[in-house]
Formats: structure tokens, C-alpha cells, sequence
């Protein structure tokens, strides 16, 4: 499915998905379970590297893409269970939410120069430890600027409908 643009994710996300709920059953609720589910992760990375950018093998569904992306899957999951379910950091100000949200933003746009060309669909990643650290770093703001915009209708509206979006950019 790379030919396909808009749509190239949703098998990469189902197969990513199906590879992160059989990883979490089965090491979730054991000693150490965080982790192993991290250890875990940072192998499937690094297999998955390995299998698109150094033996050239396209498995079916985007299974090379997906072990790379269990990582930050997997990171929001130990994220969001250990802030307490995906909750918001209530004793946070939402104008410093916003300004550590801009800043890791900008420090990201900065560090992006630094890399080569990233294509997640393609599986470019340029130089992998800092693209890592830079989707990261990218995601953590982002995640700081939503929440400290809460709700806000018009943006609600189109993260609501872009599945729509992309399935009919194609047409």
C-alpha cells in the first residue's frame, strides 16, 4: 500500500495495533512489565529498521513500518498509564503547557534541519536516534499545545472528519 498516499496507515496502524495488543497481553502483567514492554519495543525498532533500510523487505500490511512505530506506540501507552489514564496534567498551568508545547515544537523544527529526509511512509528515517528523539520531542509539544487548548469546536470538527478527508484526497 505505499502507492496509495491518504491511506497507506490504515493497514500499518491495524497491523501496528494487532502487534502492541499481543505484546501488552502477553507480557503486561508480569514483574517488570514496563520494562519489558519497552525493551520490547526498542527490539521490534530496530528489527524493523533493519528489515526496510537495510535488507530492502516490504512485508504485507506494513509490518517493517509498524514494528518501527510500536516504539512510539508504546511509549504513549507507559505515558498515559503513568500520568493515571490518559488524564491531563491537572496541576500544570495550561499557558506553561502551551509555552513548553511551543518551545519543544520549535526546538523540533530546528533539529529536523539536522537530519536527513524523513519518510515514515517510505521507511526514511535519516539518522534514527535523532529522529526518535525529535518525534518524540514533536509529539510532547504538540501534546502541550492541545491541552492547552482544550476544546476548541472548529479543530474538533476536522479531527473528527479526516479519515474522510484523506480517503477522498484520492478522487
Amino acid at each position: 500500500m505505499k502507492w496509495n498516499l491518504p491511506l497507506w496507515f490504515v493497514p500499518c496502524f491495524f497491523a501496528t495495533m494487532c502487534i502492541f495488543n499481543a505484546i501488552v497481553n502477553l507480557f503486561g502483567n508480569q514483574k517488570w512489565n514496563d520494562c519489558k514492554l519497552l525493551l520490547i519495543s526498542v527490539i521490534l525498532l530496530i528489527i524493523g529498521y533493519a528489515i526496510s533500510n537495510v535488507y530492502f523487505i516490504y512485508l504485507p500490511f506494513q509490518l517493517e513500518t509498524s514494528m518501527n512505530l510500536l516504539f512510539f506506540v508504546m511509549c504513549g501507552y507507559l505515558c498515559s498509564k503513568a500520568i493515571g489514564g490518559g488524564q491531563s496534567l491537572p496541576y500544570v498551568s495550561r499557558s506553561k503547557k502551551a509555552i513548553v508545547g511551543a518551545v519543544a515544537i520549535i526546538i523540533g523544527c530546528i533539529l529536523s534541519f539536522f537530519n536527513d529526509g524523513i519518510g515514515v511512509r517510505t521507511d526514511t528515517y535519516g539518522m534514527l536516534p535523532l529522529y526518535i528523539f525529535n518525534a518524540l520531542l514533536m509529539s510532547t509539544g504538540v501534546i502541550g499545545v492541545s491541552t492547552a487548548i482544550e476544546h476548541n469546536k472548529c479543530l474538533e470538527y476536522i479531527g473528527r472528519h479526516s479519515f474522510f478527508i484523506m480517503l477522498f484526497h484520492r478522487f
